[in-house]
């Protein structure tokens, strides 16, 4: 039997059987990996979304002059944590945890069907998840604005506006998915540490600090729906005032939402993946 039969023979019989085997590695069940990716991705939107749907709102309303961020952290902590059957049923929620749930289980999907088939999994899992959580954050971002904005009446947000959304979460895919893997073996080498520890560490580190770069975007995004036509140096003053209170508290949205959940997301994968492995 040459490669290329005994290739195709491995492949039907881990689609048959439902098990993963790489060429040189361990054998899963491979159906067990997917519904792991599943429950790790729900897991970790429950853990990170009711925070991050108060900084979304808070910053949102502050944006349009409704609320500064100080008055809607408060309310909606208060909500959170004095009214937590209704906030959980709260349409900002509701869209958040679609947002994240959503986006994890698609990247957690398009990594273990690459690694399913032996194929590298870095590029395909950027676009995939890339993908979803633009779709998905172009949506939430749309009814935020609708909902918090400046106008009474809801109106289309303009095309600039979803330009600055997605060059955001581009930078925040990045940020979230491929840099931890590739920033661990250097940040190893610096510093000594185990390589898991600089993982993690990689994945605490590069969403929180991509918000230098996105903050000024989603500012200006929402900006253009607010006021739509005023003048370039109205705009400039508006960044220059929000931008920097806004960066601080989306590092610490963002720490939940794509750190400590992608931490969250990743461990409990290992974990499944050690359970599914089959001797």
């Amino acid at each position: 039997m040459d490669s290329k039969t005994l290739s195709t023979s491995s492949l039907v019989k881990a689609a048959t059987y439902g098990t993963v085997q790489t060429n040189a590695g361990p054998k899963y069940n491979y159906n067990g990996l997917l519904l792991t990716d599943l429950s790790a991705a729900l897991v970790s939107s429950t853990f990170v979304s009711p925070l991050v749907a108060i900084i979304d709102k808070s910053v949102v309303s502050n944006a349009s002059g409704r609320q500064s961020l100080g008055e809607g952290l408060k309310a909606g902590l208060k909500d959170l944590f004095t009214a937590p059957h209704k906030f959980f049923r709260q349409p900002t929620f509701m869209i958040m945890f679609a947002v994240y749930s959503g986006t994890y289980a698609i990247a957690n999907w398009t990594e273990t069907i690459c690694n399913h088939y032996d194929q590298p999994w870095q590029f395909p899992k950027f676009v995939t998840s890339s993908i979803a959580n633009i779709g998905l954050s172009l949506l939430r971002d749309k009814l935020l604005a609708q909902w918090f904005g400046s106008s009474a009446k809801a109106r289309p947000l303009p095309p600039l506006s979803y330009g600055c959304f997605v060059a955001r979460d581009c930078l925040t895919i990045a940020a979230s998915f491929n840099l931890p893997p590739a920033i661990a073996p250097w940040l190893q080498k610096q510093v000594g540490w185990t390589r898991d520890n600089c993982e993690i560490a990689a994945q605490l580190i590069t969403p929180v600090g991509v918000q230098f770069l996105s903050t000024p975007l989603h500012l200006t995004g929402l900006d253009l729906y607010n006021r739509p036509g005023i003048a370039a140096a109205q705009r400039i003053a508006f960044l220059k005032k929000e931008t920097g209170p806004t960066t601080a508290i989306r590092m610490v949205r963002i720490l939940p939402a794509f750190s400590l959940g992608g931490v969250a997301n990743k461990w409990m994968r290992m974990r499944g993946k050690e359970y599914f492995r089959e001797n």
